[in-house]
């Protein structure tokens, strides 16, 4: 696949994503946390259904999580789901307006957020684990770069999802794990140098 106007082998990619990966200290699941958090400030969403407040909310962390660290989205996405309209880009705090007034559905907060990113986001967070969100640091693993800071195409967020999906098989472990375990070790390796 040629990205930035490189070609890269997918057995290039998937032994970067497999070095990242041997390298990692295996921890945990970073989504059980997400998930937790949805589940803490999910009694600030107005509906009468708890399934339907914790789908809400992790709509919401899905939705403004573009661009910003955890902590960041964690604090904006309660700040919007409270009322706060700004602290990011418009059509994403749009987007959460519309997840809090959906009837809750999976089908509904998916098609409103519309995005590769964000509705694999969203879903890793609700422990759908056979999917794998692709951030600027997971193609930064992928293509073995100290940053990223350029957006793919949505063919090539397929290949890249592939290759993790096709190293988690390796290991037998779920794709997202892998994903998060990866993530976790970049962020904490680069701290320093990485802008969000």
């Amino acid at each position: 696949m040629i990205i930035q106007g490189r070609k890269y082998e997918l057995k290039e990619v998937q032994n970067n994503i497999r070095t990242s990966f041997m390298a990692a200290d295996m921890s945990g699941d970073w989504y059980i946390d997400a998930l937790r958090y949805a589940i803490e400030i999910s009694d600030n969403v107005r509906d009468d259904k708890l399934c339907s407040r914790i789908n809400k909310t992790i709509g919401a962390i899905a939705a403004v999580s573009p661009l910003k660290t955890w902590e960041q989205n964690k604090i904006l996405a309660l700040q919007v789901i409270r009322g706060k309209r700004s602290g990011t880009f418009n059509f994403l705090i749009k987007k959460c307006e519309l997840i809090l007034r959906s009837d809750g559905s999976d089908t509904e907060i998916i098609k409103i957020l519309n995005g590769k990113k964000i509705v694999s986001f969203y879903r890793n967070i609700k422990q759908q684990s056979n999917v794998v969100t692709i951030d600027r640091h997971t193609i930064a693993i992928a293509l073995n770069l100290e940053v990223c800071n350029f957006t793919i195409s949505p063919q090539v967020y397929d290949k890249l999802s592939d290759c993790y999906i096709n190293v988690a098989n390796e290991f037998n472990i779920n794709p997202s794990l892998l994903q998060s375990i990866t993530w976790t070790h970049f962020r904490n390796k680069n701290k320093n140098n990485l802008p969000f």
